[in-house]
């Protein structure tokens, strides 16, 4: 269920946008509604489907009351893991209710 990958700057962008998402408990629905931006747009960039300017990026930060430094600062530490498994599920980095517990991936 789990899949080996190496992510591109969209996906890792995205992820840490989820992260910083689900840290603050924050749907995806309210915080499209925040950064002003419609959920399906926001879907596509936590899916790493988008490739969003700068200024997205600003209003999403803002929406999570973080700079755009700490969303890029969260991306390079996933650039930095170099076995990356990212459950096809859920979409947890690493740590999974669906991953094998046999330790196959």
């Amino acid at each position: 269920m789990q899949n080996k990958t190496t992510m591109d700057i969209h996906q890792k962008t995205g992820m840490a946008i989820v992260q910083l998402r689900k840290e603050q408990g924050i749907s995806q629905y309210n915080l499209a509604i925040k950064a002003n931006i419609t959920f399906r747009y926001l879907s596509d960039i936590e899916n790493g489907k988008r490739n969003l300017s700068l200024n997205i990026l600003e209003k999403i930060a803002t929406a999570l009351g973080v700079k755009v430094s700490k969303v890029f600062e969260i991306a390079e530490k996933l650039n930095k893991i170099t076995d990356l498994h990212i459950c096809s599920l859920c979409r947890s980095v690493n740590l999974c209710i669906f991953a094998p517990q046999n330790g196959n991936t």
